[in-house]
């Protein structure tokens, strides 16, 4: 006390201070990790992951300035014997002291939150991988467990330490959650259950929206009751987002640039594996004009902001949409998924019940258009009123009648023009030349065959 210096035995968590002045124990205190709070580091570990606190994380403080007093005050206080004892170091462990932590209760619960999220992992269940796929083979590709780390209880542990002062390595305790299906079980479980192929062969811009979105579409893994939807997968189509300009059918009558033209053709060879694997179709609306890529009453048009295409997975268990092109102008969908739970196999045939001739050319004459004018708006198509059907095999037998599915109607559309105003008459007219002439005359069409004409889109 008279020299300003510990006493030579003193030591605070096992640093020995003894000898120096409260400013060089301080100092000496600051540089060793186990006394300082800018060294204190509270680690965790779960498995092979590891995480830490850090003192400055938790705005930690320390009684270091107390701690030093009473060692200061060691060979001078209490009783006349304590004194003498502490002097000659007589009671085992009297000269060392301990100092104490003291972490900020909301810092705390926020960064031991944090851990708790981060060694939180979601379980990854079997999935399939169809990259490199050859005649339906696939790759099972293993899950992981996923680990619940409960934050509160982890909270729990780190003050019961702190009131403690224990910070050696806190093992953290987490749930285990096993995928539902192990690979085998998926292996064992998936099968093609549904394909079906269109030749796209068209022009460049066309095929290049074929195979993009056949791209964007292929590997889709759908989840038991969950519902795909094409129009959500591939986006809004626009020339920002890279698909190409090629013709899509507007207003049920015409043919028009957009972008993503063509894409109805995805939606109608998704649809044709959707029927023969027997899932559930919850939305689906047929072309105006019968396509030349599908039977009539097997289409399926969208388009950016309706119509739509949607189908539900029924099964148990994921489902797989396989999306391919084969370089020869063919673009197949592939249904992967748990067997038919009846062990069917399905057959898809159209009827044409009816057909109708679109009625004569019409024509409309625009006085803002020019003399000469000529715009077409609208096409020669025949209507046609087409049933669907699906029928049910097993072993190669027929099982039970065939099942009535839709009625499809598509509308018979008469060739229609725009045209300008007729040229106006000399003043000084040939006498020769007929007044009766009919000035729309060569916009009649000419005669079609008895079949029907097919979209592009």
């Amino acid at each position: 006390m008279k020299n300003g210096v510990f006493h030579e035995s003193i030591t605070v968590n096992g640093v020995n201070i003894g000898g120096m002045t409260v400013s060089e124990a301080k100092e000496a205190l600051n540089a060793d990790d186990a006394t300082s709070v800018s060294g204190f580091k509270l680690e965790f570990k779960l498995d092979d992951r590891k995480w830490s606190i850090l003192g400055s994380e938790i705005k930690l403080s320390s009684d270091v300035n107390d701690v030093l007093q009473e060692a200061m005050l060691f060979e001078k206080s209490g009783s006349l014997y304590n004194r003498i004892a502490n002097n000659n170091g007589w009671v085992k462990g009297a000269n060392e002291f301990v100092l104490s932590f003291v972490e900020d209760e909301d810092a705390l619960k926020e960064k031991v939150e944090a851990i708790a999220k981060e060694a939180t992992v979601d379980v990854v269940e079997p999935t399939i991988d169809f990259e490199g796929e050859d005649d339906g083979d696939f790759t099972v590709v293993d899950g992981t467990n996923g680990y619940k780390v409960d934050a509160q209880t982890l909270l729990d542990t780190v003050k019961a330490r702190f009131k403690a002062q224990d910070f050696s390595v806190i093992e953290m305790e987490a749930k285990v959650i096993e995928p539902e299906i192990s690979a085998e079980y998926l292996r064992e479980n998936t099968e093609l259950i549904g394909t079906y192929t269109t030749d796209y062969r068209s022009n460049s811009d066309r095929m290049y929206n074929i195979e993009k979105g056949s791209a964007i579409i292929n590997g889709t893994v759908i989840q038991p009751g969950e519902i795909f939807d094409i129009n959500a997968i591939l986006g809004p189509r626009s020339y920002a987002s890279g698909w190409r300009g090629s013709a899509a059918i507007v207003n049920g009558a015409r043919y028009e640039i957009q972008a993503g033209g063509g894409v109805c053709q995805l939606s109608t060879t998704v649809y044709g594996a959707v029927l023969r694997a027997d899932l559930e179709v919850v939305e689906r609306t047929p072309h105006t004009f019968p396509s030349d890529y599908a039977p009539m009453g097997q289409d399926a048009t969208i388009s950016t902001g309706g119509p739509e295409f949607k189908f539900k997975n029924t099964r148990d268990m994921p489902i797989y949409v396989v999306m391919k092109v084969d370089g020869k102008g063919h673009v197949t969908t592939s249904i992967y998924g748990p067997p038919h739970p009846d062990g069917y196999t399905v057959e898809i045939t159209s009827v044409t019940v009816s057909s109708k001739e679109p009625g004569p050319t019409k024509i409309t004459v625009d006085e803002t258009k020019p003399a000469g004018y000529k715009e077409k708006v609208g096409l020669y198509h025949k209507g046609y009123t087409v049933k669907v059907y699906k029928t049910y095999y097993k072993d190669g037998k027929q099982v039970g009648d065939k099942i009535y599915l839709h009625t499809d109607i598509y509308p018979a559309t008469r060739l229609a023009y725009i045209v300008g105003p007729e040229k106006k008459e000399s003043p000084t007219p040939d006498p020769s030349e007929s007044s009766d002439t009919d000035p729309t005359a060569e916009l009649e069409p000419t005669p079609t065959p008895d079949t029907p004409s097919y979209s592009l889109s």
